[in-house]
């Protein structure tokens, strides 16, 4: 399940949900960040790469910044209570990376493989968020984040050419691998937001493993 527009539509049309999937959007760059600070050898970390994680690190703080503005203070931390299905979305980013490691043999590839995993998935997150905001004649505050990432993209697939002989993408397993992880977060935070908005909303939204 993908986070159609009907998903956005109910986002936005509930404050603290739209907070809490503003957090842990942001959450997920915040680990995004870790992962490339993690991934490098500080002796081969270029100006490319330098940029890569402070722009990650911005695209946290927007998502912050916006859900804090969405949602008020609560919104500060990456608490269980204020993120949406925030065990899920950190086991998804988990998974592809482990995936990619496993079947890349921890190489160097494996940093553009996730990032070319990830932005892929990013961008089209964004892109139908934006869309969705500007249907309802306001702003989504991510444009300046969909430029960056599009670049994120464009310069990974160059260092997989780069560095594998002309490849434009990463293995089919890989690409089927993070669909079927990423439709299970669809179906997680489906699942959640109409619970959230439900007459009967109480239930429960996981820990976060970091």
């Amino acid at each position: 399940m993908t986070l159609d527009a009907s998903f956005f539509d109910l986002l936005l049309s509930d404050v603290d949900l739209h907070a809490r999937w503003l957090n842990v959007m942001s959450l997920l760059e915040y680990v995004g960040f870790r992962k490339i600070v993690k991934s490098q050898d500080a002796g081969g970390i270029t100006t490319s790469t330098l940029r890569h994680l402070n722009e990650e690190s911005r695209h946290a703080l927007l998502l912050k910044r916006l859900a804090v503005r969405t949602g008020g203070p609560r919104f500060e931390r990456y608490d269980r209570e204020a993120l949406l299905c925030g065990a899920e979305a950190t086991a998804y980013f988990q998974a592809v990376d482990a995936r990619v490691a496993d079947r890349l043999g921890k190489t160097d590839g494996v940093y553009m493989g996730v990032t070319w995993l990830i932005e892929v998935r990013a961008l089209q997150v964004y892109r139908d968020y934006d869309l969705a905001a500007r249907a309802r004649g306001s702003a989504s505050g991510v444009e300046g984040l969909i430029l960056e990432e599009t670049r994120h993209l464009e310069e990974a697939e160059a260092g997989i050419r780069a560095a594998d002989g002309g490849r434009t993408g990463v293995p089919a397993d890989l690409i089927d691998f993070e669909r079927r992880a990423y439709h299970a977060l669809g179906e997680a935070m489906t699942l959640e937001a109409l619970r959230a908005t439900s007459p009967l909303a109480g239930g429960r939204n996981g820990s976060v493993e970091l």
